[in-house]
């Protein structure tokens, strides 16, 4: 008996060496095909600058930090790509030179894929725009990228009435740019919603058996105020002593000093995710998972998650900013940036279970365009210029967001869109 336990030890050992073996030679064969993902990828310049770049201003939004200088660099699908911004925290524009000359301004609100995450300050599609305009109208527009990495629809709203509403002028445009993630959460709260709305002059008026929404002036006997000033500057005011949004935990230095990450285990999930920064062959895996869990996740399973009158509250903040910036003459168009989760024929067969999960595959737009009618909203959508069966043709492949080519058909639509209505 002694002699056949032993036997099973041996073998049970031995498997498990053959195992971590293999383990260790398919992590040593993928490694140098695929790259290694790094944790951290946005680095200052200066190694004694503090990592964190978000920064808060006290009216209440998130900005980059001011005259920062970096790069991102995520090991795998860019690297060393140069960012840098201005004094107000706004995203450096290569093609905009001497834009205190400039007559008009178009002022850009947005998450990520608005600052143009993993792209350098010349790819983003926001200075593609420039040098667009700088080709066709030279000398007479300046583009703002004021995008910021996590945000959403009610910072889009604390920065434009915080930092723009008091700068701009009747020869202004101001463009949102509304994402998935803006889609489907919402941060603020139905109390906040009535708020904006108060603030905006307008309340919501409830249609009886009609699935769309409308608003209306609170004194429907006077007209929406018009009040075109000066152009004015636009500043940043920020928290003293400065605030920063996240801190580094002690893994950073572990990371920094000795190229070992050291995973999350405040959850199984976190855990998981995390081990894709320890190992090239488990991010590889990992992200293949990920599209068969979604093959096989029930047919509703995301649209049951999101919360009751999320898509609604996010139109109707955003109307409340359109409103309070075309009080003060400037244009306002809400630009829809779809995820590759959609125009992306390969992810969206996975993550719609075939097609069969939503009601278009389009659904930004589907969701969008009665609220954009029934608000009044001038709305533009990507969904045409970025659909595509060519995997990853538009976006990075394993972060996600757009890369040049996709930074560049925005630039180009938007380009469009812009002066189309602007000489309507």
């Amino acid at each position: 008996m002694k002699s056949r336990l032993k036997t099973i030890s041996i073998n049970c050992f031995i498997v498990l060496l053959s195992l971590i073996f293999g383990l260790i030679l398919l992590e040593l064969i993928i490694r140098p095909i695929s790259g290694m993902a790094k944790p951290y990828d946005v680095e200052p310049t200066d190694p004694r600058e503090d990592i964190r770049y978000g920064v808060l201003d006290v009216r209440g939004f998130w900005t980059w930090k001011p005259l920062y200088n970096g790069q991102f660099d995520n090991g795998i699908d860019f690297s060393g790509k140069h960012i840098s911004t201005y004094a107000n925290g706004t995203r450096a524009i290569p093609c905009l030179i001497d834009p205190a000359t400039r007559g008009s301004r178009i002022f850009l609100l947005g998450d990520s894929q608005t600052f143009g995450w993993g792209l350098s300050d010349a790819e983003a599609w926001a200075n593609q725009l420039q040098c667009r305009i700088e080709k066709s109208q030279p000398g007479t527009v300046a583009v703002v990228n004021m995008g910021f990495p996590g945000t959403q629809v009610d910072q889009y709203y604390a920065r434009g009435v915080g930092q723009i509403e008091a700068a701009i002028n009747a020869n202004d445009t101001v463009v949102v740019s509304f994402t998935w993630n803006d889609l489907v959460t919402f941060s603020g709260g139905e109390i906040f919603v009535r708020q904006v709305l108060k603030d905006a002059g307008l309340r919501l008026v409830v249609i009886p058996n009609h699935p769309n929404i409308r608003v209306e002036p609170i004194d429907k006997n006077s007209a929406l105020p018009f009040e075109p000033r000066e152009q004015r500057d636009f500043d940043i005011q920020l928290m003293n002593p400065t605030k920063y949004k996240g801190q580094p935990s002690w893994r950073y230095p572990i990371y920094k000093q000795y190229g070992i990450f050291i995973p999350l285990f405040d959850s199984l999930w976190s855990f998981v995710n995390s081990l894709q920064y320890v190992s090239a062959a488990f991010r590889v895996a990992w992200s293949n998972a990920r599209l068969i869990f979604y093959r096989l996740r029930p047919e509703k399973a995301l649209i049951k998650k999101i919360s009751k009158n999320t898509f609604q509250n996010n139109f109707l903040v955003l109307k409340a900013l359109e409103t309070r910036l075309r009080r003060k003459g400037a244009r306002v168009l809400i630009q829809l940036l779809p995820s590759r989760l959609f125009f992306d024929d390969f992810y969206y067969q996975a993550y719609s279970k075939g097609g069969v999960s939503f009601a278009d595959q389009d659904f930004l737009g589907h969701i969008a365009q009665p609220f954009c009618k029934s608000l009044d909203l001038i709305c533009v959508n990507r969904f045409e210029e970025l659909k595509t069966r060519e995997r990853d043709l538009h976006t990075f492949p394993t972060d996600g967001h757009y890369n040049q080519t996709g930074a560049t058909s925005v630039a180009k639509a938007l380009f469009i869109d812009i002066f189309n209505i602007v000489n309507k």
